[in-house]
């Protein structure tokens, strides 16, 4: 049973009982013979302080290099509620910062859904640039419906909208993610009029420019351009990386590779229901090509 706090004519705040594990609970107010309930209840969270309690990633990508027949640009994205967990976006695909890791890894942390009641989202800059989220029921995901050049903006915060109904009525969240910023890379030249010599063991420079971490992702093109095999590295903005020799060495020599290079972004913000923090990452990324030496 609750404790009373205080009552007023539309508010009574109460301090609730502590339980052994999260969950929801009906919410029962009587006054003498009447009374009512509430069905949605109080969802019960435990502390997420240092934890996850959102993942995701926001991608812009755009091709870099006089090498290409035209350039594109392009992006998309989304995230997932989590029951609070130390976990970050890049560890779905590295074990390890410093570290590359083939398409196929899997990690072996548990990631449990946080059951969120909510069709739509909505996450915006402004109040001219949106972008909207749908709620897909098979994966818990929220995918983003569209994140390119008409709702992008580089360095920009990015405000979550409230929920409108559920256990997170009302529940908004300031600085959801923040959008990232081109990456400077020296070598390879990615960025020159023809398409670089890519080693092995290719050493990456860039300037570092404050970001959480880097990432790289190398993807070996097939004849009829598909994707015949791709790798993604991650590494601590410190403005060098060498790739793992393992991740090409069974790849045929002078094939086309594209070269995805980007700084990641991580807000951290609180979220206010549960201490949990938001780390759905921004990235910007770099797209060119090169040739498997």
């Amino acid at each position: 049973e609750a404790e009373v706090v205080s009552v007023s004519t539309d508010l009574i705040t109460v301090k609730n009982p502590s339980v052994p594990e999260w969950g929801t609970a009906p919410v029962t107010v009587e006054q003498g013979a009447e009374g009512g309930v509430y069905e949605p209840g109080f969802l019960y969270l435990e502390d997420g302080t240092g934890k996850a309690g959102v993942i995701g990633v926001m991608q812009y990508f755009e091709t870099t290099g006089e090498y290409w027949v035209e350039d594109q640009t392009g992006g998309g994205g989304g995230m997932v509620w989590l029951l609070p967990v130390d976990f970050h976006w890049w560890e779905l695909s590295n074990e390890m910062m410093d570290t590359c890791a083939k398409d196929d890894y899997t990690t072996d942390v548990q990631l449990f859904v946080l059951p969120v009641e909510q069709d739509t989202l909505s996450a915006s800059a402004d109040a001219s640039t949106r972008v909207s989220y749908t709620f897909d029921s098979a994966t818990y995901f929220f995918d983003a419906d569209v994140f390119d050049d008409s709702n992008y903006e580089p360095n920009t915060r990015y405000d979550l909208g409230t929920f409108d109904g559920g256990v997170f009525e009302g529940v908004g969240v300031e600085r959801l993610f923040r959008t990232s910023r081109p990456i400077s890379v020296s070598n390879p030249d990615i960025s020159g009029f023809s398409q670089p010599l890519i080693d092995d063991d290719q050493t990456f420079l860039w300037e570092e420019d404050g970001f959480d971490w880097v990432e790289i992702r190398i993807q070996l093109v097939a004849d009829n351009g598909s994707i015949e095999d791709q790798f993604t590295c991650v590494a601590q903005d410190d403005g060098r990386f060498e790739l793992d020799p393992s991740m090409m060495v069974d790849w045929p020599l002078n094939r086309q590779v594209f070269i995805w290079v980007g700084g990641v972004r991580e807000t951290n913000a609180p979220l206010s229901f549960n201490n949990a923090e938001s780390r759905v990452s921004a990235i910007h990324q770099l797209v060119g090509a090169g040739i498997r030496l």
